[in-house]
């Protein structure tokens, strides 16, 4: 099952506060960063019933020529364009005109020629539309990306700015990668991977995200190659990263630089923990659960109380993936392949708490938690010889060759 985005946690909220001030009469500024991809104008209008009733326009700026540098006279031209030549063009002529009541108008292609002056028509238009009833009054809402979002217009009762920054957290990212892997064909540890690794890579990028969830295991562990090339479809500038050009966001209050920016920077080794830092967070329970489980079927065979760096372990269960797998190494009891499972737990183990994300040519080792549970099975448990008691031993030293001897210890055993 594939989730699509506006249904996360975070962007549905995002959406919904859009659709409540839309519902209030307020008129919307959204400040999105300029790689931001999706024009928002068909969610918002889904979460209001019927969409409430208006008339849905969208007006892309940029195509106006300069007859956008006129807010007042362009909508004028466009939704009013039989008034006479005499009535005067300005936000409160517009408020007055019931001809023009009940719509949304959706700004877009704004550019910073054109930004000034719609920044003064639509504070001054929030303002005055106070006094008109909400459900009647048309509602602007103007969609600023890139470096528009540094200048905002003043906050008003009338007027709501939506900033896109923040909006993601951590177990958005997690629960978008997850729905977007869930159906890959690959074992659950490695899908477990796969789903970390992009929400660690992606961050807050759901661009990124919908990318690396196609992308192999192997690509993953080492991304700078995809990385870069995901990077070179942006203008930035490898000196300085920014929201509005969307190499950094807020995540979860922490400032986070975009992983391919990094890449571009050559900030390999912050690239490498985020790849460590999702390894960690799959591998490190994993092995856990099996160790707890390993030593419950290893039981017979592990010795305790044993010695470890000046210290006595005398609880089994204290016993950590290393020490199970110096315990069974040389014993003839336990399975080879088991042995070798437990050997690759250790190896991970140890190669994680060295702050050492594990590269393409370690991921064979995570196919031991594939083979474990075939493993763990009944007619390969380990058991110990039954002790050899004093009776049975002098029965064995005094059989002869007719087996007589050994006849009678069992009998001896039975009475």
């Amino acid at each position: 099952m594939r989730l699509f985005w506006w249904t996360l946690p975070g962007p549905a909220d995002f959406l919904a506060k859009v659709a409540d001030d839309l519902k209030y009469g307020n008129q919307v500024c959204l400040m999105l960063p300029v790689t931001f991809p999706w024009n928002l104008k068909a969610y918002v209008r889904e979460l209001i019933p019927d969409g409430g009733g208006w008339d849905w326009q969208s007006l892309r700026l940029d195509e106006f020529g300069e007859d956008a540098r006129n807010p007042a006279a362009l909508l004028y031209g466009i939704y009013l364009p039989r008034t006479k030549p005499s009535v005067v063009r300005d936000a409160a002529s517009l408020l007055r005109e019931e001809e023009f009541y009940g719509k949304v108008v959706w700004l877009e292609g704004m550019t910073s020629e054109l930004w000034p002056v719609w920044k003064t028509f639509l504070e001054d238009y929030a303002a005055l539309s106070r006094k008109i009833d909400a459900y009647d009054q048309t509602r602007f809402v103007v969609t600023l990306t890139g470096d528009l979002t540094e200048d905002p217009p003043k906050p008003d009762m009338g007027l709501a700015i939506h900033e896109w920054r923040g909006t993601m957290d951590k177990l958005d990212m997690r629960l978008y990668c997850s729905g977007q892997i869930r159906n890959r064909p690959e074992s659950r540890v490695k899908k477990a991977l796969l789903v970390e690794l992009s929400a660690h890579l992606a961050q807050w990028d759901l661009l990124l995200a919908e990318q690396l969830s196609y992308e192999e295991l192997e690509e993953l562990v080492e991304p700078r190659a995809l990385l870069l090339d995901y990077a070179r479809q942006f203008e930035w500038e490898a000196s300085a990263s920014s929201w509005s050009q969307g190499s950094a966001n807020v995540l979860e209050d922490r400032i986070s630089i975009h992983s391919a920016f990094m890449t571009l920077s050559g900030d390999h080794a912050g690239v490498r923990r985020r790849v460590w830092e999702a390894q960690l967070a799959v591998l490190f329970p994993l092995i856990e659960e099996w160790r707890l489980t390993l030593i419950d079927f290893l039981r017979p065979v592990l010795t305790v109380p044993f010695q470890v760096d000046n210290r006595w372990v005398h609880d089994a269960y204290a016993m950590e993936i290393n020490h199970v797998d110096y315990q069974i190494r040389d014993s003839a009891l336990v399975d080879a392949g088991l042995k070798n499972c437990v050997k690759y737990l250790k190896i991970i183990r140890n190669r994680l708490a060295h702050l050492k994300p594990l590269t393409r040519a370690d991921l064979h080792w995570i196919d031991a938690f594939d083979a474990l549970p075939g493993l763990l099975v009944e007619e390969k448990r380990p058991v110990l010889p039954a002790p050899v008691s004093a009776a049975s031993s002098a029965a064995s030293d005094g059989a002869g060759a007719d087996g007589s001897g050994e006849a009678a210890a069992v009998r001896d055993a039975s009475a």
